[in-house]
């Protein structure tokens, strides 16, 4: 993966041609306009704006656990925890 400069509380990524943008925190989440270019949104709050781009909020990443992602002829390839070591007690 590239990583490009990062900003104030957001973290850009290009995996191939797929463009992921990691925030933190709320503030960063509210100031993105819509997946701010992103394919792939990856934050760590709970995001209730609907957005044009695959989205992993916090929610989400509760029941997958963390991810893995790699580049593929086809786009990205994400497999997640729970897809690997199915769910755990926790997570549900």
């Amino acid at each position: 993966p590239v990583v490009l400069p990062r900003e104030d509380r957001k973290l850009r990524l290009m995996l191939g041609q797929t463009r992921i943008v990691q925030v933190t925190g709320k503030t960063a989440l509210a100031a993105l306009d819509g997946c701010d270019g992103a394919d792939i949104l990856i934050a760590n709050m709970p995001d209730p704006t609907p957005r044009p781009c695959l989205r992993f909020d916090a929610r989400a990443l509760r029941k997958t656990g963390a991810l893995a992602l790699w580049s593929g002829p086809e786009g990205p390839r994400i497999e997640t925890v729970a897809e690997r070591a199915g769910r755990r007690l926790w997570s549900q």
